[in-house]
């Protein structure tokens, strides 16, 4: 189907789920449905806490205790996920607008979205009718790079990218 002929509501709220992404077991990439979960669970928790200081409320998914050093990882993932995100979009756009050609934020970021989620096409330039063709081979670059951290999970890479993992 050519999502690029529905509403921009839809578009926006495609562009959106692009970031939910598949289930714990799924080979979708995003953020993946159980860590939103748990965010969710956390900012409830943290209501409850604010109201009742004393009370102990452990966060619990499927009758079993998160540990906290888990739940701290889930947010550290969600924000390095949004971070890259944020900044590979910025970078498309310029590295488009550097070869003279014009992409709009939208479209860059459905790009970065659909890449960095390995959640297939994205919108206008990258849509289901069209490719990546048209890209710099700068972004195609960034992109292939993107592909992959978002398919081995973003923290393990940054691991194996650091000279201290590679000393031990």
């Amino acid at each position: 189907m050519d999502f690029n002929t529905w509403s921009a509501p839809a578009q926006y709220f495609l562009l959106f789920v692009m970031f939910i992404g598949g289930s714990a077991g799924s080979t979708g990439g995003a953020i993946k449905i159980v860590r939103w979960v748990i965010i969710i669970k956390t900012l409830r928790r943290e209501l409850f806490t604010t109201i009742h200081p004393e009370a102990v409320s452990p966060v619990r998914l499927g009758g079993s205790i998160i540990d906290e050093r888990a739940i701290r990882g889930i947010y550290v993932f969600t924000v390095l996920y949004m971070v890259f995100f944020f900044v590979a979009s910025l970078l498309v756009v310029v590295d488009v607008w550097r070869i003279g050609q014009q992409l709009p934020a939208f479209e860059a970021m459905s790009a970065v979205a659909a890449t960095l989620g390995n959640v297939g096409p994205g919108f206008g330039a990258v849509g289901p009718m069209n490719n990546y063709l048209n890209f710099p081979a700068t972004s195609k670059l960034l992109m292939t790079f993107l592909m992959w951290i978002g398919r081995l999970e973003i923290l393990p890479v940054l691991v194996l990218l650091t000279p201290s993992y590679w000393r031990t």
